[in-house]
């Protein structure tokens, strides 16, 4: 597989989900609709950047034997409600950022992919149209990572954002390696978005504890 990895030119930032995206120094109040931290949740929310962040170790199309595919904007059922799903968030961005950017009828989001891996991580990968992705000014794709972020996360899952060309490059990378040619030849997957939360487990709920945006420039 390619040698994947953030972008360098990012911004992340502590958040109140409810404000206009601004560019802070240091931001470290919790937002309002999250508990207080308990214990070293700035620790803990490094971490799980980090390891969001690693797309080695949970790439693109997470691998069957790494965790299991909850449910998938390409899964879901007319007649059976999928869940966790987010087709209600995915048509209110769809109807805010109109077709994408090549004029075709492919919608501005393509799919969604819910995942669980196997210690019990959760989060969403979305990927976005990238003529609509490189249009976007940062403040766009701070709201757009701020309003699918807010939405996985009130159900529990973190969130990770990727545009189509990175899908492009990982299957051109599987290709390689598939026909025996070195695969990190292929152009890289880049984390383009993510919002991270550190979560305080109470019952059989997560309650968002301290969260950051994590925004290519």
């Amino acid at each position: 597989m390619a040698s994947p990895a953030a972008a360098d030119s990012t911004t992340v930032s502590q958040l109140r989900p409810d404000e206009t995206p601004v560019i802070p120094d240091g931001y470290f109040d919790p937002p309002p609709q999250v508990v207080e931290p308990v214990g070293d949740s700035t620790a803990e929310l490094a971490a799980l950047r980090s390891r969001l962040s690693n797309i080695q170790a949970l790439p693109l199309f997470l691998p069957d034997d790494q965790g299991e595919l909850v449910s998938a904007s390409t899964q879901l059922s007319a007649t059976q409600l999928s869940e966790p799903t987010f087709a209600w968030i995915e048509d209110q961005l769809i109807e805010r950022y109109g077709p994408n950017a090549r004029g075709q009828n492919e919608a501005a989001i393509t799919q969604w992919r819910v995942y669980q891996t196997n210690d019990r991580l959760r989060y969403v990968d979305v990927i976005i149209d990238t003529g609509l992705w490189t249009q976007f000014t940062y403040f766009d794709r701070y709201a757009f990572v701020q309003q699918f972020g807010s939405a996985t996360m009130a159900k529990g899952y973190q969130l990770r954002v990727f545009h189509t060309e990175d899908v492009d490059n990982y299957i051109e990378a599987l290709s390689l390696e598939e026909n025996g040619r070195d695969p990190t030849i292929a152009r890289p997957v880049f984390l383009r978005g993510g919002y991270f939360c550190s979560l305080l487990e109470v019952g059989d709920v997560s309650l968002p504890q301290l969260c950051e945006i994590y925004v290519v420039r």
